[in-house]
This record gives structure tokens, C-alpha cells and sequence, in this order.
């Protein structure tokens, strides 16, 4: 009995400090600005990335984050796609100036990808929650006969 006793106490503590740590990382993603894209959004209006008015295509998001950073935001971005084909029409490229500036002079490559994270990703690409995305720059081949 002295052993169950014990042992629940312990569970209850790495239990809380688990939901602290998980609560930690949820706020750091929490500052972060949302900005949608959806397979079905404004193509022809001027969308502004929010849920009722989210970016056709993702390459359309991020020229909107590099406006924002040419405006001088500094906080983390989650460009959040919307389930569907995501039909990439050329190559998106990603650079250094999409990186943390902060850390812009510090390049390290770790061994198995991109080093140590210490804090928030500047620019985070993420499933909508419960959909799926597909990002593609496949064409579909017709006419065999």
C-alpha cells in the first residue's frame, strides 16, 4: 500500500509538469500570426489570409509574409493550409531571407536536418487541424493511347 501511495503522487507531478511544458509551446505558438490558404479562396478579391477570406495558392502567401516583413513584422508566421490540392504552377523557393533574421549569421546544420531549435520556427507551413493537404507540382499526363 505504502508503494501505491507513493507512486500516485509522482504520477500527478510528471502528469502537470507535462501539460506546463505542453501549455509553454502552445503560447509560443499562439503569438504567432495565422495566415490561411485555401484551394477554394479569393483568387480575384484582395484576400487578407484570414479564415473568411484566405490566399488561393500558397506562393500568394508567402509573397504576403514578405510584405510583412518589408513592413517590419518580426514575429513567427504559420501559413495554415486548408485540405485539398495545393497545385504548385512553378517552383517555390524558400531563402535565407525567410529565415529568422535574428539568427540570419548563424547557419548551423546539424548532422539529421536543420540543427537545434531553440525557440518558434519564423515561418512554419502547417495542416489545417483534421484536414489534409496536398502540395503538388505534378501534371497529370493524358492522351496515351
Amino acid at each position: 500500500m505504502k508503494i501505491r501511495a507513493h507512486f500516485v503522487p509522482t504520477r500527478w507531478f510528471c502528469l502537470s509538469l507535462l501539460l506546463c511544458i505542453s501549455a509553454g509551446f502552445a503560447r509560443a505558438e499562439d503569438n504567432a500570426k495565422q495566415i490561411y490558404v485555401s484551394t477554394g479562396g479569393v483568387a480575384r478579391a484582395s484576400p487578407d489570409g484570414s479564415m473568411a477570406q484566405p490566399f488561393s495558392s500558397l506562393p500568394a502567401a508567402v509573397d504576403a509574409v514578405r510584405a510583412l516583413r518589408r513592413s517590419g513584422m518580426t514575429e513567427p508566421v504559420v501559413i495554415v493550409l486548408r485540405g485539398g490540392r495545393h497545385q504548385l504552377n512553378q517552383t517555390l523557393v524558400l531563402g535565407l531571407a525567410d529565415g529568422n533574421p535574428s539568427n540570419a549569421g548563424l547557419v548551423t546544420l546539424g548532422g539529421y536536418g536543420a540543427g537545434e531549435i531553440r525557440e518558434p520556427a519564423y515561418l512554419t507551413l502547417a495542416a489545417y487541424p483534421g484536414e489534409t493537404p496536398v502540395v503538388s507540382a505534378g501534371v497529370p499526363v493524358t492522351g496515351w493511347g
